[in-house]
């Protein structure tokens, strides 16, 4: 049987990932101390578009419903950060589009610094503009 999880070790995260001035085809999420330091496993993963939200905690546009359809996640294993967990197109974490896979993330502690964000051209990007992630995750 299943061991129940202890609701309070659930911690969500709100993660913003710039753009930049040049866009690239592929971004990292840079370090994210306190879900490396912390994080056991991740539970779910929500990303947003400027149809759900505006502006990111930065005052950054956030990316447009286009560029998220266009995009990749890819996760990467905490404890080798070379094999790569799971690959998702952006739009599947999304409620926007009524059917998602938020809920069904349940992966083991992820590697952020190595995880990206990838897009078939950079052309399709607008520069200074931001990806946004909740991250649903159980603390040690």
């Amino acid at each position: 049987m299943k061991e129940a999880t202890d609701i309070s070790k659930i911690v969500t995260e709100l993660i913003e990932i710039n753009v930049g001035a040049i866009p690239a085809k592929s971004q990292n999420f840079g370090q994210q101390p306190n879900i490396r330091d912390n994080a056991v496993r991740i539970i779910a993963i929500e990303a947003f578009n400027i149809a759900q939200v505006e502006k990111s905690p930065e005052n950054q546009d956030l990316i447009s419903a286009s560029v998220m359809r266009r995009t990749t996640l890819e996760l990467f294993d905490k404890a080798t950060g070379t094999n790569r967990i799971r690959q998702y197109p952006l739009s599947k974490l999304s409620v926007l589009n009524g059917v998602t896979e938020v809920k069904n993330i349940n992966c083991p502690a992820v590697d952020f610094e190595k995880c990206k964000l990838t897009v078939p051209d950079a052309a399709i990007l607008t520069a200074n503009t931001s990806y946004l992630f909740l991250i649903t995750y159980e603390k040690k």
